[in-house]
Order: structure tokens, then sequence, then C-alpha cells
């Protein structure tokens, strides 16, 4: 039995993606304060461009360790993907789907440019699907036809293959017999990751062959402010493309350094939180500086003031990293 004894899930701190994942756990009474731990940083250079993620571990592998278990299916047809959504329905449990903002009726850049997003789906009522859109604060239906050229509009024009559905199982024993365990290695992941050492994804993503630059943790904050640095260089078109791409990924950091803060807090540890929760801000406002430097296309004022905040941020990460290493001693 779905639990609908909410509709829209609210959470600054979250992307799209993240905030259908939480509210699907949240309908299956998962403690949302205690699954958002990873909080590094990784940025790499190849050929394709550049990758900045403050996440070491694929959503599935983590939750593993909590007994939460996410089964992901792909379609190239949406035939066939609505039948697995009706599938999953009729089973009891709501879905995640990939979709393209394009073609989102009700969302404010409908036919305005692509971009990946997610949506959970809570119901199907006759040729309607019943959507909880947590990032633009949508609830309500969307006809299957409406969908079905959503979908296509997302294989061909962003993910050029298959587009995914995902649902979570939750082994209960396991999400609490695991609690401090997981607790504590989350704080000794994020203390080797922001110390410069690969874990999880990070092992693998850091030796591809392919690979110009790669750094992890606080020796990867200098070099990120340096392709804000460069972006002035380009025309406007490309460096516009390139400072909204450091944006997001500045902001999904300031995200997680917030998320974590929650975590510390959950447990109790209020004092080192406090500073997680100070770092969260500092990169926010290193974000918001890159994207107004690109708004308002007076990025030569605002660069000193950018590098300024990457400065301010490296002194607070290497501070945190000691309280952190501490904490780790002494639970």
């Amino acid at each position: 039995m779905k639990n609908l004894s909410f509709t829209l899930y609210q959470n600054n701190y979250h992307n799209c993606g993240r905030l259908a994942t939480s509210a699907m756990l949240k309908r299956l009474n998962v403690p949302l304060n205690k699954i958002w731990g990873q909080s590094g940083l990784f940025y790499k250079v190849n050929e394709s461009g550049f990758k900045i993620s403050p996440y070491f571990r694929h959503i599935i592998s983590e939750f593993e360790n909590y007994g939460i278990f996410l089964t992901e299916e792909r379609f190239t047809d949406f035939k066939e993907c609505y039948k697995a959504i009706k599938r999953l329905i009729d089973s009891g449990k709501t879905v995640a789907l990939e979709t393209d903002i394009y073609e989102l009726p009700y969302c404010i850049y409908y036919q305005d440019h692509h971009e990946l997003h997610e949506i959970e789906i809570v119901d199907i009522v006759g040729d309607e699907l019943i959507i909880c859109d947590h990032y633009y604060h949508y609830y309500g239906p969307i006809k299957f036809l409406e969908l079905e050229k959503n979908f296509n509009s997302c294989r061909d024009h962003i993910t050029h293959a298959t587009c995914k559905i995902y649902s979570f199982e939750v082994n209960y024993e396991l999400l609490y017999k695991n609690e401090l365990f997981n607790f504590k290695r989350v704080i000794d992941e994020n203390l080797k990751v922001m110390s410069g050492v690969p874990v999880g994804d990070l092992i693998e993503e850091s030796t591809k062959e392919n690979n110009k630059e790669v750094y992890i943790g606080i020796s990867a904050i200098e070099p990120i402010g340096k392709i804000i640095e460069k972006a002035v260089q380009m025309d406007k078109e490309a460096a516009a493309w390139q400072l909204y791409e450091v944006y997001r990924e500045l902001k999904e950091t300031a995200n997680s350094r917030y998320n974590f803060h929650v975590l510390l807090n959950s447990y109790s540890f209020p004092q080192v939180g406090s500073a997680f929760s100070e770092i969260s801000q500092d990169w926010s406002v290193a974000a918001n500086l890159t994207t107004r430097s690109m708004v308002t296309e007076n990025f030569e004022n605002l660069y000193p003031r950018i590098k300024s905040r990457f400065e301010k941020v490296i002194r607070k990460e290497e501070s945190v990293l000691k309280e952190l290493d501490s904490l780790l001693k002494n639970i």
C-alpha cells in the first residue's frame, strides 16, 4: 500500500533526483536525516570536458549499506516503459522517471531548453499518470500522450539511448542494525576523500586512461576556481555554458555539506555539524557569484570576490577535517 500521507516533499538542499528519491524513501519510513552523508570533492578533465562532484559512491552501492535496494529499468519505447510503471504502481510502489523539462507543460522552462529531470509517479487513473514533481512543486495529472512525448524528447535530446525508471525496497532489519556502522563509515570515507584518497567509485574514476587532470579532495578546489578564471577568455556563449555547469556543481557541493550537517546533528554532534553548515553557505556564495558573473557579464569585477571565497573555503575545509578526525577517534 502506497503511503500518500503527503504529496510534495520540499528540501532546498537536494536536486530533482534526490528530491524524488527522498520522497520515495520517506513513503517507506526511511529516516532521511541519516542517509545523505557523502561530502567529498572530485574534479577531473578529459577530452569531453570536466566533471565536478562531491559524491564518491553511486547511490545504488551507497544505499545497499543501509539495506535500501534500488531497482532500475531502462527503456527505448515508452509503451514498454508504461507497462513497467503500471506493474510497479499496481504492486503498491511509487516510481521515479527520467524526463526532459522541455516537454513538461507545467514547468516554467516548457519548450525553452532541454535538461534532464526526474519526477515521481504515484498513481495511474484512466489515461493519466498522477505525478509529484518535487522540484517544480507540481502535484497532479499528466496525460499518457504528454508523458510519451516527454519520454521521446528525453531519449532523443538528452540520454541519446534509453530513459530509466527506478523504485525502492527496504530491509528494515539492515537499516537499523547497521546505523552506527554506517555513520562511522561515512565519516571515515569523507575524511579520506577530502584528504586526497580515492574511495568507492573514485578508485576507478581517477585512473581512467582518457583523464588529463584528476584532483581529489581539498586539492581540487583551486583548479576548480581556475575553470572560472579561464571562462573570461572564451566567447560569451561558451563561457555562459561553462559557468552554468560550474554553478550547478558548486551548488551540489554546497548541498552535500548541508546534508552532512543534518546527519551530524542527528547523531548529536552539533558543533561539527555547525561547521559544515557554514561551509555549505560559503560554497553557495561561490556558486551564486559564479552565476551572477555569467548573467551580468561583469566577470572581471566579480572574479576577485569568487577567488577570495574559494580561498576561504579551502581554509574552512582544512579546519573541519581536523574536527572530523577527532570526532571519528572518539566515537
